[in-house]
């Protein structure tokens, strides 16, 4: 049935409330719930007035109440009104009964496995809260005279054998710190660092030509049984004709 025939079988009531029946302010008052949000369950089709008065104000019964306390904890657990509207819908379109039902139960079950993993997480934020505050305990007896930064490498004997825990560990950390970068082996030479490292690794970077293989190619029996070759080259350059000073063709 739409919003529209729902609200045509709406029976006219005297001019006095019948017993049971409250406004839509009483019912707001009484279910937490804002006058707009429940005019927005009407516009849905999630909730319907049980009656009007003859100056046409919306009439709720119990039904209407535990209607929106059933919204209110559908929406404790996840649904949202869409949602909601179309879980109503699933079930009025159902030819039987256990149809209807197995619809919902379906549903339910995906919200349980849910929950039960959102249980899971707070019951592990709840460890890590607990622990943080016990850690954080010990800080009252601290007599550091130094700044919170001291906070972050504590030397106190109490901390020796401690964890720090991960709700208080990101605290300890120095606001605006980066991550040491590795420096490479340039950067650390050019500094005055590790050249013993950097001698190691340029090593293999020696010239392929040495100073005595050079000296060997060039001393060799070879080049000392022509040396009128090699003298006769300069003359030979010498003695090439050359053009006079101011002589063009």
């Amino acid at each position: 049935m739409s919003i529209s025939e729902a609200k045509s079988t709406l029976a006219p009531t005297a001019g006095v409330t019948r017993p049971g029946r409250i406004k839509i302010g009483e019912l707001a008052r009484k279910t937490g719930k804002t006058p707009r949000a429940l005019h927005l369950y009407e516009e849905m089709g999630l909730l319907v007035p049980s009656a009007r008065t003859e100056g046409g104000f919306r009439l709720y019964g119990p039904d209407e109440v535990a209607r929106v306390y059933w919204i209110t904890k559908l929406q404790d657990i996840g649904f949202s009104l869409p949602q909601i509207q179309s879980l109503l819908g699933t079930v009025a379109a159902s030819q039987t009964a256990p149809e209807a039902m197995n619809s919902v139960r379906e549903l339910f079950r995906g919200k349980l496995d849910d929950t039960r993993a959102q249980v899971t997480r707070l019951l592990q934020l709840e460890r890590d809260l607990s622990e943080s505050l016990a850690y954080l305990e010990g800080c009252r007896l601290c007599q550091e005279p130094a700044k919170p930064d001291a906070c972050t490498n504590c030397i106190s004997e109490r901390r020796s054998d401690e964890p720090t825990p991960s709700l208080v560990v990101g605290i300890h950390r120095k606001p605006g710190a980066e991550p040491v970068a590795r420096p490479c082996a340039i950067e650390t030479a050019a500094s005055g660092g590790r050249l013993a490292d950097l001698s190691s690794r340029t090593s293999d970077l020696s010239p392929r030509t040495s100073a005595p293989d050079l000296s060997a190619r060039t001393s060799g029996p070879e080049l000392a049984a022509r040396p009128g070759e090699f003298a006769a080259r300069p003359a030979e350059r010498s003695a090439a004709p050359t053009e006079p000073e101011g002589t063009f063709p």
